[in-house]
């Protein structure tokens, strides 16, 4: 039987991590791995494990990561998540969601969607000359986990620095890119092959220069994985490759390709209540069902309960 490994990134929405582990862990073919944030409380999420006897299917991680918004502590929490999963099985497919992510469809409808395109890498990516207002990300050097972006303008000392930051932004030096890569992204949230996730380890390990370089860029969590992986032989098995590259030589000046086609995933980037990315409730049920995804997000306790009880009852039916 092919096993599965789900990575999850949590630190808040006790309640919706809860029905989340709940859904994935009574899937046998499944293996959960866990980052809470360090700045948070774990025991919560442990309590949760604990109470459902969980333990043999969800794991916590040790090494775990003060995350800061938008910062390359986003990649090492990934990375430290992508280690302990593969240090002792081999996965068929190993999925990083977050812990407001929850399934629109049956697990087994995803892992049998899986297994019928076998060796496909399904991550969401763009050429960053593609979505030139990304371009920034990666020209000029941001010190995110040193000096927290989030918020920045409710703070008196992250005010004075980004401000003027953003003051002189486009009057600094430009970084010149890494030689011989072309810089894509995406979104942070995949599910990849354990070969794939393996060349992703050996090239955090080997390539320090890489490393280097997206420690100082705006939001790596959704560049770092696309350049590994859309800059090597793992190219060709990326899912949706062949549209892209069509799309790409006739009518990328149009419009952009829908996200969700390459990760199987559905968020909503409307703006909805000035909400980025929305938090979905149950208005939204009906168009989940009609994505054709397997994963969503974002839920939360205040809003998406009621959502939750309705996709429950529909996965179950």
């Amino acid at each position: 039987m092919n096993k599965y490994a789900y990575l999850i990134q949590a630190h808040n929405n006790v309640n919706i991590f809860k029905e989340l582990i709940l859904n994935l862990s009574s899937n046998s073919d499944c293996d959960i791995y866990v980052h809470i944030d360090k700045k948070f409380d774990i025991n919560p999420f442990k309590k949760i494990v604990l109470e459902n006897n969980l333990l043999s299917n969800v794991f916590f991680i040790e090494d775990r990561v003060n995350i800061k918004w938008m910062g390359f502590s986003q990649v090492e929490a990934s990375i430290n998540l992508m280690k302990e999963a593969i240090k002792n099985k081999k996965y068929k497919y190993i999925s990083l969601i977050s812990g407001v992510d929850f399934p629109i469809q049956n697990l087994s409808n995803f892992h049998t969607f899986l297994d019928k395109n076998n060796d496909k890498e399904y991550i969401s990516f763009w050429e960053l000359n593609d979505r030139p207002d990304w371009l920034h990300k990666i020209q000029y050097y941001y010190p995110i986990d040193f000096i927290e972006i989030r918020n920045w303008k409710k703070n008196i000392f992250r005010l004075l620095f980004w401000g003027v930051f953003f003051a002189i932004r486009n009057f600094l030096p430009k970084r010149k890119f890494i030689p011989e890569l072309i810089p894509f992204g995406g979104s942070s949230w995949w599910t990849l092959t354990n070969n794939s996730v393996e060349y992703i380890l050996s090239i955090y390990k080997e390539r320090k220069d890489i490393v280097k370089y997206y420690k100082y860029t705006h939001a790596p969590d959704e560049m770092f994985f696309q350049t590994i992986l859309l800059n090597s032989k793992y190219k060709k098995q990326v899912f949706m490759i062949s549209e892209y590259n069509k799309w790409q030589a006739q009518i990328k000046d149009t419009y952009m390709l829908d996200e969700k086609l390459f990760n199987l995933r559905y968020i909503d980037w409307s703006g909805r209540e000035d909400q980025y990315p929305v938090i979905l409730d149950e208005r939204d049920y009906q168009t989940l069902l009609d994505s054709n995804c397997f994963f969503a997000r974002k839920f939360s306790e205040e809003k998406s309960i009621s959502l939750i009880e309705m996709l429950k009852k529909h996965i179950n039916s």
